[in-house]
């Protein structure tokens, strides 16, 4: 289980001359997510395509993978910004797939809603603990017979990506050398 503390953040957006007099209530809804995440798989895909490109769609977020902290949460006047609460369980999810979870704002207590962020896509890829870039150092000893300076270590020229395959796998990938 993880908090995800940069997971959402609810703002308002208001000229100078006419900030609202008091906290800005927001409420979001969860209700519509599976709704929201096919219509932006076939967005993505009809995108995809169009420019010849592959999309993997994203799978739901099952319900059972998170909690959030609420659907009801007052912005401050004193920041215009809320970040909202949120818990992932990666228990239950496949470091193979790809989750997202849509969000809809549906009343704000002042103002009126921005149709171009009244709803949000939130995506998720699960990665094991080692997944990273790495950096090698070598010991090299009996090396001399191929001109190669032995009993010395040093730095591999390149990074070594270390890439999930599985909640307890990985693959290795040599970027100069492909996978």
């Amino acid at each position: 289980t993880e908090n995800v503390a940069d997971f959402l953040s609810l703002r308002y957006h208001a000229a100078r001359d006419v900030q609202p007099g008091k906290d800005v209530r927001v409420k979001i809804s969860l209700a519509n997510s599976v709704a929201l995440v096919k219509a932006y798989n076939d967005e993505q895909a009809a995108a995809a395509a169009a420019n010849g490109t592959s999309f993997t769609p994203f799978l739901d977020l099952p319900t059972t993978a998170y909690t959030i902290g609420g659907t009801e949460f007052d912005i401050p006047t004193s920041t215009g910004e809320v970040l909202v609460p949120f818990t992932l369980n990666k228990a239950p999810l496949n470091p193979a797939n790809a989750y997202a979870l849509g969000i809809e704002m549906t009343e704000v207590s002042e103002g009126v809603i921005n149709r171009l962020e009244k709803t949000a896509i939130v995506t998720f890829q699960i990665k094991n603990k080692y997944d990273g870039v790495y950096e090698l150092t070598l010991y090299l000893e009996g090396w001399e017979a191929y001109g190669i300076a032995s009993g010395v270590s040093g730095v591999y020229p390149s990074d070594i990506d270390v890439v999930t395959a599985g909640a307890d796998a990985v693959s290795i990938s040599y970027p100069g050398f492909g996978a």
